[in-house]
């Protein structure tokens, strides 16, 4: 059972005990504001939508731009670290050592080759950026920072 539903269960009962002591004409008038307010509620939903999507995207942008940026042969990097298996909840510290991937293969998930020349095993979930400066010095010894943490 979920909490949603325990609320709403909850609601229900409450609903119904005070319909005990209301008149008909009570009830009908409760009613028609509860249809009101969810028909208010559903008008206001897709501004509400957009405006969560434009907090996201500038979180994402924010992120971006604290990410510390690299020159490597053939581009640009960033950092990333390796997940591991994630065989369960708790093996997503399957990397400590922060290498630089190559932009183009820059997402949140990769599955490239660092700059050093490290991949993914066969089992590995891949790559996941980090906000942090890469530490791996093969990388570091191929890759030059260019745009350090928190500059655009």
């Amino acid at each position: 059972m979920t909490m949603q539903s325990i609320i709403a269960e909850m609601a229900a009962i409450s609903r119904a005990r005070r319909q005990e002591d209301m008149t008909p004409e009570e009830i009908a008038k409760e009613k028609a504001k509860r249809t009101a307010d969810q028909v208010a509620w559903k008008a206001g939903e897709p501004e509400r939508e957009a405006r969560h999507a434009a907090e996201v995207n500038e979180e994402r942008r924010q992120s971006w731009l604290r990410t510390p940026r690299y020159d490597v042969p053939g581009g640009t990097g960033r950092p990333h670290r390796l997940l591991g298996r994630l065989a369960n909840g708790f093996e997503a510290d399957g990397g400590r050592v922060i290498h630089v991937l190559p932009s183009d293969d820059a997402g949140d998930y990769v599955w490239g080759r660092s700059a050093c020349g490290k991949r993914p095993g066969g089992r590995s979930q891949g790559w996941v950026s980090v906000e942090r400066a890469a530490t791996c010095p093969r990388c570091l010894s191929k890759a030059t920072l260019t745009a350090p943490s928190g500059e655009p």
